[in-house]
């Protein structure tokens, strides 16, 4: 599944990218996706599946109000995520992409999250906000944005294993819709 924005953020050259936003060096040349990027995306991704397929322990201890998980993902956008628990099923998610010269955005999400029976694997879904800047080292642009992120995820210990969609309607600095696609690792630095 190819993704509905066929540009790169900075430059407007043409780039192919799939639901993840990377794609394995064999399906595309590699002068559109650096070999390394599709490799590590690609090995993160072989992970999730082993550990999907392993199940999980409990997640009540990750699950409890207050408790605050600190991770990365990989896709689009990539970067630091940040989940916080509040009275169950919420939790909000946040975001934070930056290459520090060029982009920040941040992409804030309020999540309703329910297991799924009999399985140790959690749905969530919930409306977001997107805000930032781009072009940073220049004239900086605008970046806002309304997004909906919907997912999987499961625990295993204090970490925290998810893959999610977060279709993006972007108002500013144009008009453009997206559909984004992550997976990553959360690590629970504070449970109740």
């Amino acid at each position: 599944m190819m993704a509905l924005d066929d540009t790169t953020e900075t430059d407007g050259r043409p780039a192919l990218s799939l639901a993840f936003g990377v794609a394995p060096s064999c399906l595309v040349p590699s002068r559109l996706v650096p070999p390394r990027f599709a490799l590590h995306a690609w090995t993160l991704a072989a992970l999730v599946l082993a550990a999907l397929g392993g199940g999980g322990t409990p997640a009540e201890a990750q699950r409890q109000p207050g408790a605050l998980g600190l991770g990365f993902q990989v896709g689009r956008p990539g970067g630091l995520a940040v989940k916080w628990y509040r009275p169950a099923p919420v939790a909000y998610d946040a975001v934070l992409k930056t290459d520090v010269h060029e982009v920040a955005v941040v992409h804030l999400h309020r999540l309703w999250e329910q297991p799924l029976p009999d399985s140790p694997l959690h749905f969530y879904l919930g409306p977001g906000l997107v805000g930032g800047a781009d072009r940073l080292g220049r004239n900086p642009r605008l970046r806002l944005g309304l997004s909906t992120e919907a997912g999987l995820n499961f625990y295993a210990e204090r970490f925290e294993v998810f893959l999610h969609l977060t279709p993006t309607l972007r108002f500013l600095p144009t008009n453009r819709v997206t559909l984004d696609g992550n997976v990553g690792l959360r690590y629970y630095l504070r449970t109740p």
